[in-house]
C-alpha cells in the first residue's frame, strides 16, 4: 500500500507541475523551473550536470534554454509560437518511456515545455502501471 500512496503522490505531483505550467504568468517561468528542478531531482534521478546547466540558464533568465536543459538528451521535443503574445505550444517524446507523449499550451516557450515534460512523464507512468 505505501508503494500506491507514494505513487499517487508522485502523479500528482507532476500532473499539478503541469497544470501550474500551463497556467502560469511570464513573470512564473523561475518558479515553475524550480518546481520542475526539485520535482527532477527527487523523483527522476536529475544529474547533477543538467541540473547545474539549468540553473546557470535560469539566473540569466534564460528560461527556454533551463527548460531544455532539463530534458533527457533522448527526448524528442518539439516548440512552437505563432508571433508575439501568442501561446507557445511544446511537444515532448519520452523515446525510452513506452514512447509516452504529450503536447501542452503556456504563455511562453518554456512553460509550455515543463508542462509537455511532466505530462509526458504522468503518461509513461500511467501506461506502465495499465
Amino acid at each position: 500500500m505505501g508503494c500506491t500512496i507514494r505513487a499517487s503522490r508522485w502523479l500528482a505531483q507532476a500532473d499539478e507541475i503541469a497544470l501550474f505550467c500551463s497556467d502560469a504568468e511570464d513573470q512564473q517561468q523561475g518558479a515553475c523551473l524550480v518546481a520542475m528542478m526539485q520535482f527532477l531531482s527527487k523523483h527522476q534521478g536529475l544529474n547533477a550536470r543538467a541540473e547545474a546547466r539549468a540553473a546557470r540558464f535560469l539566473s540569466v533568465d534564460a528560461y527556454t534554454d533551463a527548460a531544455l536543459a532539463l530534458l533527457p538528451g533522448y527526448c524528442a521535443r518539439m516548440i512552437s509560437q505563432a508571433g508575439r503574445g501568442a501561446l507557445a505550444c511544446a511537444s515532448v517524446r519520452l523515446d525510452r518511456r513506452n514512447g509516452a507523449e504529450a503536447t501542452a499550451t503556456a504563455r511562453t516557450p518554456a512553460l509550455a515545455l515543463l508542462a509537455a515534460y511532466a505530462q509526458a512523464l504522468v503518461e509513461a507512468e500511467l501506461s506502465l502501471a495499465a
